[in-house]
């Protein structure tokens, strides 16, 4: 994890509570993709409510880092999982 990724993590438990924000290991089924997806994703949010969603949104474009939206299940070809 770089430093860059501790910032947005720090600024997502912020937002959304600690228990609700991970750091992703390389092997974590997270970056699993059946649509060739060959992004770096270090922080996964876990946003609750409408109110969470939107401050995820909020601080990815404050600290302008992409937002790479996915199934919370296993709907394969929705954002995948």
């Amino acid at each position: 994890m770089t430093p860059e990724d501790s910032v947005v993590a720090e600024a997502l438990a912020g937002a959304i509570g600690a228990e609700n924000v991970d750091i992703i290991a390389p092997q974590d089924p997270l970056l699993r993709a059946v649509e060739g997806f060959q992004g770096t994703l270090s922080v996964h949010a876990r946003p609750n409510s409408v109110d969470d969603v939107q401050a995820v949104v909020r601080v990815a474009a404050k600290l302008a880092v992409p937002l790479h939206p996915i199934s919370g299940g296993r709907n394969w070809g929705y954002g995948t999982r």
